[in-house]
Order: structure tokens, then C-alpha cells, then sequence
């Protein structure tokens, strides 16, 4: 009977599934959160790029400056779940739009022009779209694999959507548009789909740390208590 009590008190502070619920300590996580989002956006990694000599001598190697916006996201999305991460990218897009400069090229209404705000935008069907894979494929081992890519592919989309309106609407140029949005980088595509896989098989273990912190220590007792009433 202690054996299966003591069992029961360790599986209350274990992530089983559950939505992030409304509380002190899922509101800390979520600022830790965006203000990762925030730091990410200035955050510049020199990777290593590989691709093959025009003369087809061998290959060249160079640096590749890479911002992981996208996995860290991805990241966000895993760990808060779908309706606290999209309130975290509304936050983050309405704060730069209208106040500070947190976007990569500042900030302000004039955002609305760049092809680069249509990524940002993205986010918000990426968090859906990777929610939804993986609610759909729970305890499948493609699971993280499905969801880092439609993640991925959804921002993409969206980006290369918004592009196409902004130059339907001739605010931007066709070669800015097949520049940004036809043919984006196919290096950073490569990064972004690697590092979201590694940012969601980082973040199911750090959740599961995390979900301490995050579930309601009050809700808890309340559980036990109507428990211990009801028996």
C-alpha cells in the first residue's frame, strides 16, 4: 500500500500528456521562453558550409553565418505547447511591431513590408501544425522527425506566401521576391530542419524536468485532498 502511495505522489509531479495549465510557474517558464525567442533573433552562429567546386575539382568549404529563430521556436512550442507558444509569438510580433525593435531588422509598422515578417508570421501555423503531428503520431518514433519538418515547411510556406502578396501588391521587387522566397537559402533550410529535430528531442526531457515547476503545487493538494475525502 506505501509502495503504491509513494507511486502515485511521484507520477502527480511527472508530465503525463496534459495541457500546460495556468500558473505561476508556467508564466516564469514563458517569459524565460520569450525572452529566448528574443536573444535567438540576434544570436549569429558560424557553421560550417560544403558544396562542390564549379570545375568538379572537390569541394569547397566556407562559413555560414546561421540565426536558429526557427528551432529555438520549435523548441518554445514543445515545451509550452501550442496556446501558451502562440501567445508568446503574438506577444513577440504585436511588442515589435509596435514598440520595441526585437525583429532582425528592427522593428515598427514598416515591418509589415519586409518578406521577413511573412517567416515570422509563420510561426503561428508552425506551432499548430506541430502540435497537431505530434498529438497525431504520439509514441511513434517519426514522431519528433514529422513534426521538426512540418514545423519547419509551414513557416516556409507561409514566408514565401506573404512574399508573393507583397509583390502582387508591387511593394516589393520579383527579384526580391524570387531572391527571398522562391529560392531562400538552401543551407539555411538544410540547418533549420537539423536543429528543430534536435530541438524537440531536447525539449520532450527538459519538459518533463520543467513540469515540476510548471504544475500547480496547490492544485496538487487540492487533488489529494479531495481524494482523501472521497475514500
Amino acid at each position: 500500500m506505501g509502495h503504491k502511495r509513494l507511486q502515485a505522489e511521484i507520477d502527480e509531479f511527472k508530465y503525463q500528456g496534459e495541457k500546460t495549465p495556468l500558473t505561476f510557474g508556467a508564466i516564469v517558464v514563458l517569459a524565460f521562453c520569450f525572452l529566448m525567442m528574443i536573444l535567438s533573433t540576434f544570436t549569429e552562429i558560424d557553421l560550417i558550409r560544403v558544396f562542390p567546386a564549379a570545375d568538379g575539382s572537390g569541394f569547397l568549404v566556407s562559413k555560414f553565418i546561421y540565426v536558429a529563430q526557427i528551432p529555438v521556436f520549435i523548441f518554445v512550442v514543445v515545451l509550452l505547447g501550442v496556446r501558451y507558444s502562440v501567445f508568446a509569438m503574438v506577444l513577440y510580433l504585436i511588442l515589435g511591431l509596435f514598440g520595441w525593435r526585437i525583429f532582425a531588422y528592427g522593428g515598427g509598422i514598416g515591418y509589415l513590408k519586409y518578406c521577413a515578417f511573412g517567416y515570422l508570421l509563420g510561426f503561428i501555423p508552425c506551432a499548430l501544425v506541430v502540435g497537431f503531428l505530434r498529438k497525431k503520431f504520439e509514441d511513434k518514433w517519426y514522431q519528433n522527425l514529422l513534426s521538426a519538418l512540418g514545423g519547419v515547411f509551414s513557416i516556409y510556406i507561409t514566408g514565401f506566401l506573404y512574399s508573393f502578396a507583397l509583390f502582387l501588391l508591387h511593394i516589393i521587387s520579383i527579384r526580391l521576391f524570387v531572391a527571398e522566397a522562391v529560392f531562400p537559402s538552401k543551407t539555411k533550410l538544410l540547418y533549420d530542419l537539423l536543429f528543430s529535430i534536435f530541438a524537440i528531442y531536447t525539449a520532450n526531457p527538459i519538459k518533463n524536468i520543467l513540469w515540476v515547476a510548471i504544475k500547480s503545487p496547490f492544485k496538487r493538494k487540492i487533488k489529494n485532498k479531495n481524494l482523501q475525502e472521497n475514500s
